[in-house]
């Protein structure tokens, strides 16, 4: 029988946000998980790879994929981005959700009682501070998505397979991308008065068809994406970095091996060259 660790829980501020001054946001992060969840993550890597191989949808993983899909957008110049970014995605992601984006995936491939039973078995979590216990306050305590799971990205990737479904279902194979909770659309020849109105489906789509909740923005001709900037006016795209970062690759203590270490500004220099235009 496991026996679950009692690391404590803690928090982690969002203050690359905008506002965060007046209006601050953590992210709670939970240590404590089931060793099972190494389990979970494996099946539901193998379970998102035949979905998005089978659906075509564009879930990117990279700045590279962001920057492939950009340079097949037809007349740029013509076109306008639409950025979302989901709200608290990990703990808003709910049982219903969930067995919806299962559900979604079975069109795909098949899943096995063992597999759900090992997924769902992974999303019961408790958190420990100062020897106590404590149980996220739901509707379903004993579901919970935390953030420092060993599956959580992939089990997020699953529910955003769904999402770009519907998304598609609606304007097309090609106009929109997701990374995890970023999300990305571009469209030819519309009015302002018709981005507004995508803004406003796009979000009553989260709401009513997820439950999740977005911030949304229109008529974009320059948006900064990942670590990319990509530019519709100029058809070009550059490195972006957010303000006052510090980029830290690896701790100068680390106990990498030497050839790892020494290939380090190659894989840099390689990645930047990639993405600049």
């Amino acid at each position: 029988m496991e026996c679950l660790a009692k690391p404590n829980a803690f928090i982690t501020l969002k203050d690359h946000k905008g506002n965060f001054t007046n209006n601050p946001k953590c992210r709670l992060i939970n240590p404590a998980k089931s060793e099972l969840g190494k389990v979970s993550k494996v099946l539901l890597d193998n379970i998102n790879r035949k979905v998005r191989d089978s659906s075509k949808v564009n879930q990117w993983h990279n700045t590279d994929e962001v920057v492939e899909w950009f340079e097949n957008i037809e007349d740029k110049k013509s076109c306008i981005f639409v950025q979302f970014d989901i709200e608290e995605f990990y703990p808003s992601i709910s049982r219903s959700l969930l067995d919806k984006a299962i559900f979604h995936a079975m069109n795909y491939t098949s899943i096995s009682n063992d597999t759900l039973q090992a997924i769902l078995h992974s999303r019961k979590s408790l958190l420990f501070t100062d020897h106590q216990t404590w149980v996220k306050k739901s509707d379903d305590p004993e579901f919970d998505v935390t953030m420092g799971s060993y599956d959580g990205a992939e089990l997020c990737e699953l529910v955003g397979l769904f999402i770009l479904h519907s998304l598609t279902e609606t304007y097309g194979d090609n106009a929109c991308g997701l990374y995890r909770d970023d999300g990305l659309c571009c469209f030819h020849n519309i009015t302002s008065s018709a981005a507004d109105k995508i803004r406003k489906d796009i979000t009553s789509l989260f709401k009513e068809t997820f439950d999740l909740k977005i911030t949304i923005k229109t008529n974009l001709k320059i948006v900064d994406f990942l670590d990319v900037t990509l530019n519709l006016e100029s058809e070009s795209y550059k490195p972006y970095s957010k303000p006052n970062s510090s980029p830290v690759y690896i701790n100068t203590q680390s106990n990498h091996p030497p050839n790892i270490i020494k290939r380090i500004p190659s894989m840099i220099g390689k990645n930047q060259q990639n993405i600049i235009k």
